[in-house]
């Protein structure tokens, strides 16, 4: 019964007039296009927005000016949030009229009103042709945020490939809210000429804009795309991998080499078939080790391990310092696996600034102190000037870092003495023998701060050992 549903179109209850503006819209229903213009004017923003899904069913050409107005008045006495809805209810509706208003979207695509030409830009995106997709590429240019948005993300739909240049030339715009829109239209395109026009927008100076890129290269999928996307993964800021391999994980795509099989493998989950690829997975993984997973980051510091090779040992030396206990062990782990390969990284570790990676780094030099070399690196940090006299040699330090190293060199020395003397090699247990006392002076300029080491007990243990493999020590 037509006549209730008017009478419930005025009904005090705003669910009640929603109801009614529903009911009103169905296909051909002319005779309800006037009582659903005027429910444009509602108070309630639910009303409007059925009102205007209504007169989009319906589908007369002549409920396009009604819907327009009801674009312009947006604004009037509503939220952001609202009147947004209603100018994307609007153009949808117009859309839905078909190409009998393309005239009409044409001229309010020129009107005085920015959110009318905001309505009609979006809306003629989708009628297509020639003439829809110069009205878009126009409204690239226009003065207001909104209507270049709109333009941006209709022109994928009229221009398809063509969109591609003038989207481009977009990303170079001062508003960052109309880059990021151009970025999210090149994302609707398919093929590697879209990829490479969003490549450098991933390095936007807008983070919103890097992100929405990183995104649509994943929409994208072509080769470009992933070659791209492999950039980023590997690249140094945490945050940017984190979203290259959240694009990258769902998209088809076959690797072409080894390390391109390796970060498939990873970002799959399958750590132990990235070690498989070799040395091509360090890189890889070594980006996984900085993963927010704590679960990916312990994965990855056991996968080097299995690779093996100096070039996995420098960063499982940084694992060491994570503050996850099971991915500083599985560090700890493979770097006592990679055996005296490692032993050139983790005695450069001793320096750190972290204290957590130069106590990792010497328990693993008393894991395995045999290899050549480590114990002659330790007591190149207790070198210095000589002072004193036969018989009373102290060897003077000076500087903060000198001594902090020359202080860590005489620990570690006592450990692997204490731990693993018998794997000393006999010409670096001679020269721990002969090592004189230590003055450490932090501050130059504060003589009286000098603090002395004394290095009696590594030459004892030294002795001790020569004496017990039968060899004098001097």
């Amino acid at each position: 019964m037509l006549w209730w549903t008017l009478r419930q179109l005025r009904s005090a209850s705003p669910a009640t007039r929603r109801q009614a503006a529903s009911r009103l819209g169905i296909a051909g229903n002319t005779a309800a296009v006037a009582p659903l213009a005027w429910a444009l004017k509602d108070p309630d923003n639910s009303v409007r927005l059925a009102a205007l899904e209504g007169l989009g069913r319906i589908g007369d050409p002549t409920a396009a000016e009604a819907i327009l107005a009801a674009a312009r008045d947006s604004e009037t006495g509503r939220g952001s949030e609202d009147a947004a809805a209603l100018r994307a209810a609007a153009a949808s509706a117009l859309a839905a009229l078909g190409p009998g208003v393309a005239g009409v979207l044409v001229e309010a695509a020129r009107d005085r009103n920015p959110r009318a030409r905001e309505v009609a830009v979006s809306a003629i995106a989708g009628l297509g042709g020639l003439e829809a997709e110069q009205v878009l590429l126009s409204a690239l240019r226009d003065d207001r945020s909104n209507v270049r948005q709109a333009a941006a993300l209709g022109l994928p739909q009229a221009a398809a490939l063509r969109a591609v240049e003038p989207l481009a030339a977009v990303l170079t715009h001062k508003d960052a809210q109309t880059r990021r829109s151009a970025v999210q239209a090149l994302g609707m395109i398919a093929g590697d000429e879209a990829a490479a026009a969003l490549a450098p927008a991933t390095r936007d100076k807008d983070q919103s804009v890097r992100e929405a890129a990183i995104e649509a290269l994943g929409r994208v999928g072509s080769r470009r795309a992933v070659e791209s996307l492999l950039a980023l993964y590997c690249g140094s800021d945490r945050d940017t991998r984190q979203l290259a391999a959240a694009a990258l994980k769902p998209m088809a795509w076959t690797p072409a080499d080894e390390r391109e099989r390796a970060v498939h493998a990873i970002l799959h989950g399958d750590h132990e078939a990235a070690a498989r690829e070799g040395r091509a997975a360090i890189e890889p993984l070594v980006t996984a080790l900085a993963d927010k997973d704590p679960g990916v980051r312990r994965a990855a510091a056991a996968a080097l391990g299995q690779i093996g090779g100096a070039g996995a040992a420098a960063p499982l030396v940084g694992a060491l310092a994570d503050h996850e206990e099971a991915v500083r062990r599985a560090a700890l782990q493979s770097l006592r696996r990679l055996g005296p390969v490692a032993f050139t990284v983790v005695v450069d570790a001793l320096e750190s600034k972290a204290a957590a990676v130069r106590g990792a780094a010497k328990d693993v030099l008393v894991a395995i102190p045999q290899a050549p070399g480590v114990v002659s690196s330790l007591l190149q940090s207790c070198a210095g000037r000589l002072r004193g006299q036969s018989g009373q040699v102290e060897v003077l330090i000076s500087g903060a870092d000198a001594s902090g190293r020359a202080r860590l060199a005489v620990e570690t020395l006592g450990r692997i003495l204490e731990h693993a003397v018998d794997r000393i090699p006999e010409p670096e247990l001679r020269a721990v023998a002969e090592l004189a006392d230590l003055e450490l002076l932090d501050d130059p300029d504060n003589p009286a701060g000098a603090e002395r080491v004394s290095s009696e007990p590594l030459r004892e243990r030294a002795r001790q050992e020569l004496e017990r493999r039968g060899t004098c020590a001097g």
